[in-house]
């Protein structure tokens, strides 16, 4: 009997492994820890991944399908990425199109994404609640349409001083199942999709005495271009610049209104870029070396 995938990763660890000692996914990386503050060395496996983070419950298909259908085309994306960071070149438009996938993946599936949209879920039951809880005609006639549609039993009669009183004492708790979480995700993938994919982009690559590039568990990040600028901010937003680090050696820099080009990066850039990183992890920063 085939074992369940449980450890699912929200950053593959075929991406990780660009950023390990050797360059693959059983080397070691540093890692720093922004949560118990605390640094160490470990591999791919151990880090951006949570116990059954893609699991569905659907007829006819195994709880890890998707945490599977995931692995082949991070699989297929891992190559391309490897092959950006030995040639320091972009590939085709064809292999570009599974790392603009791939940074869409990354956008959309994430802890910290996923706790915020969870939240907002509770937050939307409980005050469609209060407004029930605040009109008895409003009550008793919801309760009714509710029966006739078969969401409530018939013969079940809970009264509108019952219902308040238990808002009120909030003896219940709101759960948004992992599936719900992965429906929603999905839904604004192909808005994300189309997002990235409408940028023109540029390959920056580290000078041969310039620090290595790091990562971070949300390696995907949107800035102004004009440091400057402020105001809300999304990957559809005018005049701003879309970053992916690839590996130690590239740096993707996804813009609006620039033509593709590769070009190397001075040594002074390097700090401004793992500042990123470090500004837009949730918990954990990986990179090659402990300095």
């Amino acid at each position: 009997m085939k074992k369940l995938a449980r450890n699912h990763h929200f950053v593959p660890q075929g991406y990780l492994a660009g950023f390990t000692h050797d360059g693959t996914r059983n080397g070691w990386l540093f890692v720093s820890d922004l949560v118990s503050r605390s640094t160490f060395w470990t591999k791919p496996r151990n880090v951006a991944a949570e116990r059954d983070f893609n699991c569905i419950d659907a007829d006819g298909r195994e709880p890890d399908a998707l945490e599977t259908a995931f692995g082949e085309f991070e699989g297929w994306t891992a190559s391309v990425l490897r092959g950006i960071r030995e040639t320091s070149q972009l590939p085709s438009d064809d292999d570009l199109s599974y790392v603009v996938n791939l940074m869409a993946l990354l956008v959309v599936r994430n802890p910290k994404r996923r706790r915020a949209m969870n939240a907002a879920r509770r937050h939307e039951v409980r005050s469609i609640g209060s407004m029930l809880a605040s009109d008895r005609r409003l009550f008793q006639g919801h309760v009714s349409r509710a029966k006739e549609e078969g969401f409530i039993r018939k013969d079940l009669n809970v009264s509108f001083e019952e219902m308040r009183q238990f808002l009120k004492d909030e003896r219940y708790s709101i759960t948004v199942s992992t599936g719900e979480s992965l429906s929603v995700e999905m839904g604004v993938f192909s808005t994300t999709l189309e997002l990235l994919g409408s940028r023109h982009w540029s390959l920056v690559t580290a000078a041969a005495d310039a620090p290595d590039f790091v990562t971070c568990d949300h390696p995907v990040g949107v800035v102004f271009k004009d440091s400057k600028q402020g105001g809300p901010i999304g990957y559809g937003t005018p005049r701003t610049e879309v970053t992916f680090p690839l590996g130690t050696p590239c740096w993707a820099c996804w813009r609006t209104r620039l033509s593709c080009s590769s070009r190397p990066v001075p040594n002074r850039l390097q700090p401004s870029t793992a500042g990123l990183s470090i500004t837009r992890s949730g918990r954990s920063i990986a990179a090659q070396k402990a300095s």
